[in-house]
C-alpha cells in the first residue's frame, strides 16, 4: 500500500512516517502541493495525508480533485491540522470527503488514524513489516475475472491461511466484482509452489480481499511456513 504525504514542515513527518510504515505503507512525501497533484495518477495512493497548515489555500482543491476520481473506499484522505483549524473548516473538510482530521501531535491521534485505516484499508489486520515484505517478495497471484474473462494482475499485499489482500494493476478491471462473487480461476505461487485455489470476494476497492474456499492442507501448511520463516 502507498501513503502520500503532502507537507512542507518537518515537525511530525518522522513519527507519522514511522507509524505508516509500521502499518505496511510505502510512504512518498511531497513538499509541493502542485507537484503532488501532477503525480497523483501515477502514484495511485491508497491514502493521502495533507497538511492543512502548510497548504491552507490548496488542501480543499487537492481533496476535491482526489474525490472526483476516487471513492472513500479507494483512497483514504486525512488532514493534519493545528489549533487554528476551526470547526467550520472541519465541517467543510468532512463534506468534501476528508475521513480523518488529526493533530500535529501524531501520537495522540494515532488510534483515530488506525480506526479509519482499519475501516477502509484493512490495516486492522495488517501483517508486520517483515511479513509484508516476505509476502511481496515470495508470492505471486493472478486470477480471471469471472464476469469479463480478463486476466487480473497485480501484487499481494498480505496473505494468511484464510484470505489474501491483492492490489490490482488496473482496479477498473475488477470494479464489476461484488462481495460474494466466486473466483474459481486463480493462480497462486508461494516460493516455488503453485496452487489454484477457489476464492470468494469479501471486499473490493483499489484493494481486493479474497477468502479461500476450503483451502487444501498443502496450501495452509505452505502459507504457515511462509509466515513463520
Amino acid at each position: 500500500m502507498i501513503a502520500l504525504l503532502i507537507a512542507d514542515s518537518e515537525d511530525y513527518i518522522t513519527p507519522l512516517s514511522t507509524l505508516l510504515e509500521g502499518w505496511a505503507f510505502d510512504v512518498i512525501r511531497y513538499r509541493s502541493a502542485i507537484k503532488a497533484l501532477d503525480n497523483l495518477e501515477e502514484i495511485s495512493p491508497d491514502a493521502v495525508i495533507i497538511s492543512a497548515k502548510d497548504f491552507p489555500r490548496h488542501w480543499k482543491a487537492l481533496v476535491q480533485f482526489i474525490r472526483s476520481d476516487s471513492s472513500r473506499s479507494e483512497t483514504v484522505i486525512a488532514l493534519v491540522v493545528n489549533e487554528r483549524f476551526s470547526s467550520e473548516e472541519a465541517d467543510k473538510a468532512s463534506f468534501i470527503g476528508v475521513q480523518a482530521i488529526i493533530r500535529e501531535d501524531i501520537e495522540s491521534d494515532k488510534d483515530k488514524l488506525l480506526e479509519i485505516f482499519s475501516r477502509y484499508r484493512y490495516v486492522g489486520k495488517a501483517p508486520s513489516r517483515r511479513v509484508f515484505e516476505i509476502t511481496r517478495e515470495q508470492t505471486e497471484f493472478l486470477f480471471t475475472n469471472p464476469k469479463s474473462g480478463v486476466i487480473i494482475t497485480g501484487r499481494l499485499d498480505s496473505i494468511d491461511t484464510q484470505s489474501l489482500v491483492f492490489k490490482c494493476d488496473c482496479p477498473s478491471e475488477t470494479s464489476d466484482l461484488v462481495i460474494g462473487d466466486l473466483i474459481d480461476r486463480c493462480s497462486l505461487k508461494i516460493q516455488e509452489k503453485f496452487f489454484t485455489p477457489r476464492c470468494t470476494v469479501t471486499k473490493n476497492g483499489s484493494l481486493i480481499e479474497l477468502s479461500f474456499d476450503e483451502p487444501s492442507a498443502d496450501l495452509v501448511a505452505t502459507i504457515q511456513d511462509l509466515l513463520e520463516d
